[in-house]
């Protein structure tokens, strides 16, 4: 996982690259669902430039969660706060 795109817009977002090895190649998942935030409208659901995240699992449960930076408007700006929600592969 990794974030992309100038941290400040609604551009930044989250997205995924495979590896066979931690050194790469790394290949960009389908672009159909990259980046993996998802609704691709943020208007509608007001989640502006997801980014700067961090995965944990849940030993007891087994579930993974990704915490991460969201911006707190669609303007351009550093006004963020932390979020967290279950990660579903």
């Amino acid at each position: 996982m990794y974030s992309g795109a100038g941290a400040d817009t609604l551009h930044y977002n989250i997205g995924v690259a495979f590896s066979s090895g931690p050194f790469g190649p790394f290949e960009k998942y389908e672009e159909k669902v990259n980046p993996i935030t998802l609704p691709q409208d943020p208007s509608v659901v007001g989640v502006f430039g997801p980014g700067h995240h961090s995965v944990w699992k849940d030993d007891v449960t087994g579930k993974l969660w990704a915490f991460y930076h969201q911006k707190n408007s669609d303007e351009v700006g550093w006004d963020r706060s932390v979020c967290v929600d279950e990660l579903l592969i």
